[in-house]
């Protein structure tokens, strides 16, 4: 369920949000959370809940807290964050995923006492 905000400088809500980001290539990136706020001043979605990250690349990354940009792919968590990937299991701090230009592919860094429990079997 989505809710307006009560004047233009407060940003609308929702309940239980998807959001889908599409790189140049086709490759999909699936974002879903127990709620979202918008902020107008900040272009920014705030994500929180259980903050749940897909990516093409088969990563799954889980946090409480995600910001969004919304004028550019830049989603940031600045808070904890785990994640199963194809090479391992990660713990860290804060991660941030971005694309610099419409052109270039997405970056994805973890920053603040990363952990990697490497799988060879993965």
């Amino acid at each position: 369920a989505a809710m307006p905000g009560a004047t233009p400088d407060v940003g609308g809500r929702a309940d239980r949000p998807r959001l889908l980001l599409v790189a140049p290539d086709g490759r999909q990136t699936s974002v879903e959370a127990d709620e979202a706020r918008i902020d107008p001043a900040a272009q920014t979605l705030l994500l929180t809940g259980a903050v749940k990250i897909r990516s093409a690349e088969g990563y799954h990354i889980d946090s409480a807290l995600v910001v969004a940009t919304l004028d550019r792919t830049r989603i940031e968590s600045p808070g904890p964050v785990t994640a199963d990937t194809p090479q391992g299991n990660i713990e860290a701090g804060t991660m941030l995923l971005e694309r610099t230009d419409a052109t270039a592919p997405e970056v994805l860094v973890f920053k603040g006492g990363v952990k990697l429990l490497y799988d060879p079997a993965k």
